[in-house]
């Protein structure tokens, strides 16, 4: 099996700061499309507030499509909707395109981020309800037939930060988190981190903020930045106790 990976996220940049060193490890294995909501005209880290709403979405726009090279995306699509305003929009808005694409380019997995939004940002929490209603839509033959042939994804990952990873942050920023026991996987990347820091370079308007991390983990950083954690949101694990050593394992059997 050549696994297809399919990332959805609301803002550009969330691709790299979240998952970017497991996206750019899987893109070596097999396709990868990115599908994100907004041009991230909302953005207010470092000087984003002053260059004005159109102006920063194409800015970050480019970011993107460099970052989403740096991490290896074959495919990467910008819906152009509200930043800060997701909560707001008609669901089917968000999950029609969803479903679309994931019938189109028929994903083994799905990767998003934690339902509690990481930042607790509305527009991350929207996103991941959205995506798991799109999910299930998308496999049903009776839901949007114009959108496409019916596609099961093997699996919805949640990029989450485990509560021992945050406690790191107890003293800079509140980060949602979810309890260690909670965590189905933990990657070690450290192989991949150099893209994943190449690709935060590329997103040039956002990027003080992961220099301001650097600067209060110190030394922590290497091993904040190089391992990266996944609860399971929608499928079934492999193995009984519900734990996996990769995002794919057990998909290969299942497709044979």
């Amino acid at each position: 099996m050549i696994p297809r990976t399919l990332a959805l996220f609301a803002h550009p940049d969330d691709e790299t700061f979240g998952p970017g060193a497991t996206l750019a490890a899987l893109g070596e294995h097999g396709p990868s499309a990115l599908l994100c909501c907004t041009r991230g005209e909302a953005g207010s880290i470092d000087q984003s507030a002053k260059i004005g709403k159109s102006k920063l979405a194409k800015i970050r726009e480019e970011e993107l499509l460099a970052a989403s090279d740096i991490l290896g995306f074959d495919s990467v699509e910008i819906l152009n909707l509200p930043d800060s305003g997701l909560r707001w929009l008609d669901p089917e808005t968000i999950v029609l395109p969803f479903v679309r694409a994931i019938r189109s380019f028929k994903p083994h997995i799905v990767l998003t981020f934690h339902e509690n939004g990481i930042s607790r940002h509305r527009d991350h929490r929207t996103v991941t309800r959205r995506v798991g209603e799109a999910v299930t839509l998308a496999a049903d033959g009776n839901a949007f037939a114009y959108l496409g042939k019916p596609h099961q994804v093997g699996r919805v990952w949640w990029y989450s930060i485990p509560d021992s990873k945050a406690a790191q942050f107890e003293n800079y920023r509140s980060l949602a988190s979810v309890p260690d026991a909670d965590i189905q996987v933990t990657i070690d990347l450290r192989s991949h981190v150099q893209k994943k820091w190449a690709a935060v370079d590329a997103h040039a308007t956002q990027k003080l903020f992961v220099e301001n991390m650097a600067k209060f983990l110190g030394e922590r950083m290497e091993n904040y930045w190089a391992f990266e954690s996944f609860v399971l949101a929608q499928g079934e694990p492999p193995s009984t106790d519900g734990r996996v050593e990769s995002l794919y394992e057990g998909l290969e059997e299942a497709a044979t």
